[in-house]
Order: structure tokens, then C-alpha cells, then sequence
């Protein structure tokens, strides 16, 4: 929950609870925002599953500076929903401890090694278009939001997040369609 980032990054709050077997228990949520919603005492009959996310998970800590501490997550598998599926090979650098700037340089070391790029696109929105039968679309520019009380250091947060939201929104379009819109929008993106 929360808000999602920019450039690949996100911001989210997590509740995680183990669970023996799939199924939901909303008693779990007790603590969460879920608790305040409308009839949420009945909310679990209105729940069901509408796509399914399959992945083999393996998890590292790693400590790459001193206070700094993160929890590398490597994801392979597949969403499915219906008759469709998509392969899905993630890797997250979640910062567990210390500044974020150790996610990045970790990243970079890591970039060195294997070829990555950043998506912001999460598997429930991978699952929610299978599910719709939607189609990879071409993503045009937004502009950046900014506000008088930004400082010139949000502002310019603001701006190369949005022109970094581009060509990574049409990166999968380009790579798994032939609908020339999308390589449009990757070359309009690398120009701006």
C-alpha cells in the first residue's frame, strides 16, 4: 500500500504474515488500514483470486557498508490470470537499515555483473492486465510534477523521474510488440 515511485523506485508500506497455506485471513489485518475500511468485517466475501503470481524466491542480506543493510530478493516465475500468462525475473533491493544511497551503489555493483534494467511496473499490474486482456500500450511523456515549494533538489528529483517514467512505461512494448507506437515513445523519451 501507499504510493509507488518513480524510475523504478517505490515507496510502499509491507504487512507480511506467514501463512500454512494460501488462503486469506483478514483477521491478520487487524493492525493495518484494511481495518478501517467500510464493512470490513465482511470484506473476505467479497475477496477472490483473479490472477496468480508462481515465483521462485531467493533472499540474501547483505551489508555492503558499514550501517548499511539490505535485503536482496530475486524473483523468477510467472503471473497468470485466465488463459494468459507472463514470465516474470526480478530482482528487488529492498533498504533494510542506513541510507538509501547504499541501494543504489549496491545496484551499480550488481550492474557490472548482469544486465538489469528498472521497471516500476509490480506483478499485480502485470496480473490485472492479464486478467483485462489489455494489451502493452504506448505510454506518452507526463510532466513532471512541481510545486513552488519544492527546493531546486526535489524539483530536479521531479523532473528526472518523470523522464526516466517514459522509456522504462515503454520498455516492454518495445521488446514484445510490433505496434511501432511504443518504439515512438522510447525515441521521444531518449530525446527529452
Amino acid at each position: 500500500a501507499g504510493r509507488s515511485g518513480r524510475g523504478g523506485l517505490h515507496e510502499r508500506d509491507e504487512w507480511e504474515f506467514e501463512r500454512a497455506t494460501p488462503g486469506i485471513d483478514l483477521a491478520a489485518f487487524g493492525e493495518t488500514p484494511l481495518a478501517a475500511l467500510a464493512d470490513a468485517a465482511r470484506l473476505h466475501e467479497r475477496l477472490g483470486p483473479v490472477f496468480q503470481v508462481e515465483v521462485v524466491r531467493r533472499a540474501w542480506i547483505v551489508a555492503p557498508s558499514p550501517g548499511s543493510r539490505l535485503e536482496v530478493v530475486l524473483d523468477v516465475g510467472e503471473v497468470t490470470s485466465r488463459d494468459r500468462s507472463e514470465p516474470i525475473s526480478e530482482v528487488e533491493i529492498e533498504c533494510l537499515e542506513g541510507d538509501a544511497r547504499g541501494a543504489f551503489d549496491f545496484a551499480l555493483r550488481l550492474l557490472e555483473e548482469v544486465a538489469l534494467r528498472p521497471s516500476a511496473v509490480t506483478k499485480a499490474q502485470r496480473g490485472y492486465r492479464l486478467l483485462r486482456g489489455a494489451p502493452l500500450v504506448p505510454v506518452k511523456a507526463r510532466p513532471g510534477a512541481l510545486r513552488a515549494s519544492m527546493s531546486p533538489l526535489e524539483a530536479a528529483r521531479a523532473v528526472v523521474g518523470s523522464a526516466l517514467e517514459q522509456p522504462q512505461a515503454n520498455e516492454a512494448g518495445v521488446l514484445a510488440s510490433a505496434d511501432a507506437a511504443s518504439v515512438h515513445q522510447a525515441r521521444g523519451a531518449r530525446r527529452r
